[in-house]
């Protein structure tokens, strides 16, 4: 059953998705080596539950000019996510955890290798949402000759719907962010607006 399941997720890309999954990574690495961007990703992650590749997704979406502000346009790629983070990224990252960074001689080396594996299957997620989304595309907003401050809201729209439906596990009555929720806004918005800053 697993098996099956997981073969579902590793369907072949074609030429278009493999250079669409490739621009992806670029823009997920680059952008995670930026402060305070890792900073703001850990903190949606490890205190609100939120996906960091699905953060950086959606700014990548914005930078296409892709606009995607409904939580249910986002159903699809939060199923996907919560699968491949249960069932490798997330087992992989508490096991490296188990040892200590400043672990010296083999479980140095033990945890590098973890980490490496862990990336690996980061970059892997990143090539499932790319094909899990290309069915959703008819749900995308396409728009060109946009300025910046337009990409940047694209952006703040994506990463809201795609946290309203992570949030609320996409329950229809209750998929909106609450007042509770302001500050995850504003982690949002902070958030969009690194995502977009153009590079120097």
């Amino acid at each position: 059953m697993i098996a099956e399941q997981l073969q579902s997720y590793l369907t072949p890309l074609t030429s278009e998705q493999q250079a669409q999954a490739a621009e992806l990574w670029a823009f997920a690495y680059n952008k995670y080596a930026e402060q305070p961007i890792a900073d703001l990703c850990m903190t949606l992650q490890n205190c609100h539950g939120f996906d960091t590749n699905c953060l950086l997704y959606a700014g990548w979406l914005a930078s296409r000019h892709v606009l995607r502000p409904k939580w249910q346009q986002w159903q699809a790629i939060c199923d996907s996510s919560r699968y491949w983070q249960h069932t490798f990224v997330s087992p992989i990252r508490h096991l490296k955890r188990t040892i200590p960074a400043q672990t010296a001689g083999a479980l140095s080396a033990i945890r590098a290798d973890l980490a490496a594996l862990e990336l690996s299957c980061e970059r892997r997620q990143l090539e499932v949402l790319v094909a899990t989304d290309a069915l959703a595309v008819g749900l995308s907003t396409e728009v060109r000759g946009t300025d910046q401050n337009c990409i940047q809201n694209f952006a703040l729209q994506n990463l809201l719907a795609y946290m309203t439906c992570a949030h609320t596990g996409a329950v229809p009555a209750a998929a909106s962010l609450t007042a509770s929720s302001v500050q995850m806004q504003d982690y949002g918005l902070q958030l969009a607006r690194h995502l977009m800053k153009p590079a120097n």
